[in-house]
């Protein structure tokens, strides 16, 4: 049986596009155009992953995340944004999410996590007692630290370029049929 999986973004586009996606990769998908709508789908269908963008109206992906740990579903979730933020990134880490990724979306990563968050959410819906234990994690106590050459720094930047690219080319790609 396909696995489903729910996109929430407000931006139609975006979802239209995740949609094809994760259609194509073999899952079956669900839709809603923001974190409100996204929970009540959740609870109405229990898609197997959520994939949200954060900054959406009504209700973000971060205050979606919250309530539906609260209501106890454990359903593994995917947050994207265009804006990289490092306090929403451990606000989210904290909250429980499977991952974070940014957009532009590299479309061959995402395929990876999704299949992770597939395989792995199993245990993740199960494990009570290890999402306890790291939500004891104080986000405010994580420091990262990076050592980059000017070298490697140089080529991160074409490679995100390059993906980026990548992703915007299949976005246009997809909107001008």
């Amino acid at each position: 049986m396909k696995k489903t999986i729910l996109i929430i973004d407000d931006e139609p586009e975006i979802v239209e596009v995740l949609t094809e996606f994760v259609q194509q990769i073999g899952y079956n998908s669900l839709s809603a155009s923001n974190g409100l709508q996204g929970l009540e789908v959740a609870k109405q269908l229990s898609p197997d992953l959520i994939i949200s963008d954060i900054n959406m109206p009504k209700m973000n992906g971060l205050e979606m995340l919250e309530k539906l740990n609260s209501s106890g579903m454990g359903i593994p979730v995917i947050l994207f944004t265009a804006f990289s933020d490092i306090q929403k990134i451990k606000t989210a880490w904290k909250l429980g999410a499977f991952d974070f990724v940014e957009k532009p979306i590299d479309l061959g990563s995402l395929h990876k996590i999704i299949d992770n968050a597939l395989h792995f959410g199993t245990g993740f819906k199960g494990n009570q007692n290890e999402s306890k234990m790291f939500s004891k994690v104080d986000p405010a106590s994580i420091e990262l630290k990076v050592n980059v050459t000017a070298e490697l720094h140089e080529k991160l930047k074409q490679q995100a370029a390059t993906e980026g690219q990548e992703f915007n080319a299949y976005l246009v790609k997809k909107l001008s049929h």
